[in-house]
Parts: structure tokens; C-alpha cells; sequence
């Protein structure tokens, strides 16, 4: 039997705020219903459903429920972070291919600013098994870890706060362009970003991803149905999950904090869609933190271990650049729906939908889901 490809056919949000004055669930049914009506469908032609989270979002058979979807024929919850977003599409595929499911609705929801915030992540927990070496000494929250990796990488290769900062200025300027995103209109500076306060040297306030409440959905199909909906389908043309082998918990463990699990997936993904770097449009990365663009960028291939901030400081990654970077404003000036609204710009940017942000002529698009030692790659195409 030959494998038909699987490819989004709709995708849908809520609005993203910094309080959304709902509950997560509402959210969640608010982007699933948006999603479904996208791809030109019914909540009865839905017989999957499948979320990631942390605790902080409701599960895929209350979500099913609330949205009077009756007995679903496929769902799954991943207890997982932003790498969960190519777990859930990868065994989103999966479901559909086997003949499971043939219409799956994947979200992502989470009162980010007013509910659970990532920012006390982990400061409140038991010093339990490898945290007893971390938490009583202040590092348990995401920045601190990320700036484990920027104090690598600076002294390494060099890298400055400057550089960083660079990173964030590009991706508000594409936000700045996208009424949705919570930093519309609101310009940043690289004097603003580097008068901004030190959250964990030498992370600075904007170099750190937004707390914000919304939700965001896929609905993910076969091509051929896809084909018959609303929209010109975009097709996931390749994948690879996984972790780089070296790594191992304790995170201070790891013996390279310059290098993600991008090196060594992205070569999987390539082949198994037929394309090269060079077919590539753009890139929507997983960033969180400022950091993890640059090694992405590395990783990807772009440039040499240590050559990203120049890269960037040559604005290779802005909107007219060689390879334009998370153009809705990413995790950094879009919103925090842990990496599901990047992958929703993926397709409007593919659709060729995406106003004065829109790469010209956009055909294949780059999604990359985690930022460490695991996660995965997606390569869609129109």
C-alpha cells in the first residue's frame, strides 16, 4: 500500500492577550472550533483529537466534549513542552495513515500569564532526585537554563549580549507587522533591548519568550481530502524526532550546550521530504529564549558553530533576508502557545496568506519544535 501524504487543511486562534479573562478549556475550543471551520469542515467530520501540555491545559477527550464531538475514534495527550508539537504531529500522521483517524484536530491552550506561569516554573517544586543539585541554588526556571547555553556559547565563540539582541529586534520588527501578535506596533531597539533588565546573565528581559494566554489549532488530514476543503492544502513532506545522543538529565549534565537535537535530525527530515536547505523559504523556530536561535541556525547548517550572531547582524534573518526567521514574531514578540502559533504562521505563509509579512512566493517552510537536547523537525510544502 502506497502512504498518501498528510497535510493541515485548516488552522485557527484565539486572540492572544495577557489576560484572556476564560478559562483554558473555553480557549481550547475557541481555536479548535476556529481550525475546523477554517478547513471548511464540521465538528462532525472531526474523529481525532490529540493536545501537549504541562498540567496546565485540559485533556483531548474534555476538550472532545465540550465541543460536542461524539466518541472520538482516535486521541492522545502528550505530557510535554514545546517539543510535544512534532510529537503530536508526527503521531498525528501516524493515526491517519493507519486508517485510525482521517480528520485530526491538534491544539495547544494555556492561560500562560494569568494561569500557569513558565516563569516560576519549577521554583516551587520538591528538590526531588537531580533537582536537589539545581533547585536550592536557584536554578529552576527556563531562563536559567537557557543562559546556561548563552554563557557556553559566549565563551566559546564570543557571542554578546548584542548579538542576541539582534535576534530579538528582527523578530519584533516582523511583529510589528502582525495584528495579532501582542508586540504589534510596539517597536524595539537594540538600545531599549540592552537597557533592558538581566533576568539570568546574560539573558536580558527581551531576550525571553512572552507570558501570554491563547490557544492555537491544526487540523491535520489526508492530501487528497485536504485537496476537496477550502484551502490549497499544506503538505507535511517530512519529519524527524528525537534527542541528541550525547545529552542525559542532569541538564548540567550535558557536555555541549552550543549544540540541539536540530544537527542531528534535520538531515532525516530533509530526505525524507527530497529537499535541500536550499529549497527552504523560511524557518519558524522554536525561541523561547534568544539563544536557541542562534544554535538553530547553526545546527540547520547556515553557518559554522559560533558564526550566528554575525550572521544575524548581517540581517540574514529578517523578513528580506537570505532566510527569514519566525515572521509572525515568533514565541519572542508573537505570543507563548509553546511553538503550536508558530506552526500556524507556517501554514499561513505557505498558503501565501499572510499580509506585509508574506515571503514572496514561499514553497517550502521549516518548523522546528523544542529547544535542547530534544525535539523535532517538521518541512512542509505547498
Amino acid at each position: 500500500m502506497t502512504r498518501e501524504s498528510v497535510a493541515i487543511a485548516g488552522v485557527g486562534t484565539t486572540a492572544y492577550t495577557r489576560d484572556s479573562g476564560t478559562t483554558v478549556l473555553d480557549l481550547a475550543v475557541q481555536a479548535c472550533s476556529a481550525a475546523i471551520s477554517d478547513a471548511g469542515l464540521t465538528v462532525e467530520d472531526i474523529d481525532g483529537i490529540v493536545t501537549y501540555q504541562l498540567g496546565d491545559s485540559p485533556r483531548a477527550v474534555e476538550t472532545a466534549a465540550a465541543m460536542g464531538m461524539d466518541c472520538p475514534g482516535w486521541y492522545s495527550d502528550f505530557y510535554d513542552g514545546g517539543a510535544g508539537l512534532a510529537t503530536c504531529v508526527v503521531a498525528s500522521s501516524m493515526a491517519i495513515d493507519s486508517g485510525a483517524a482521517k480528520r485530526v484536530v491538534l491544539f495547544r491552550a494555556l492561560n500562560g500569564r494569568t494561569g500557569q506561569r513558565f516563569g516560576r516554573f519549577g521554583a516551587e517544586a520538591s528538590a526531588a532526585n537531580w533537582q536537589q543539585w539545581t533547585l536550592p541554588f536557584g536554578l529552576a526556571t527556563p531562563p536559567q537554563f537557557a543562559a546556561l547555553w548563552a554563557q557556553r556559547h559566549a565563551a566559546l565563540y564570543g557571542t554578546t549580549s548584542q548579538q542576541l539582541g539582534l535576534v530579538a529586534v528582527t523578530l519584533r520588527q516582523n511583529a510589528n507587522l502582525n495584528p495579532q501578535a501582542l508586540f504589534y506596533q510596539r517597536t524595539l531597539s537594540l538600545e531599549e533591548h540592552q537597557a533592558s533588565r538581566v533576568i539570568s546573565s546574560p539573558l536580558r528581559l527581551f531576550d525571553c519568550c512572552l507570558e501570554s494566554d491563547g490557544a492555537a489549532a491544526v487540523v491535520l488530514t489526508t492530501t487528497s481530502q485536504a485537496s476537496d476543503l477550502k484551502h490549497e492544502p499544506v503538505i507535511l513532506g517530512g519529519y524527524a524526532i528525537g534527542r541528541t545522543p550525547a545529552h542525559s538529565y542532569p541538564p548540567i549534565d550535558w557536555p555541549d550546550h552550543t549544540t540541539t537535537f536540530v544537527r542531528h535530525l534535520v538531515d532525516r527530515a530533509f530526505k525524507m521530504a527530497n529537499v535541500e536547505l536550499g529549497d527552504v523559504s523560511f524557518l519558524e523556530l522554536y525561541d523561547p529564549f534568544t539563544i536557541f536561535v542562534l544554535t538553530q541556525l547553526e545546527d540547520l547548517g547556515y553557518c559554522e558553530k559560533g558564526e550566528a550572531g554575525a550572521f544575524v547582524a548581517d540581517g540574514h534573518i529578517a523578513r528580506t533576508g537570505r532566510v527569514p526567521v519566525n515572521l509572525n514574531g515568533g514565541l519572542l514578540s508573537e505570543a507563548y502557545v509553546h511553538g503550536l502559533n508558530n506552526l500556524v504562521e507556517a501554514v499561513r505563509q505557505l498558503r501565501h496568506e499572510a499580509g506585509e509579512r508574506q515571503v514572496p512566493n514561499a514553497q517550502v517552510g521549516l518548523v522546528t519544535a523544542g529547544e535542547g537536547e530534544r525535539g523535532g523537525v517538521l518541512v512542509f510544502h505547498r
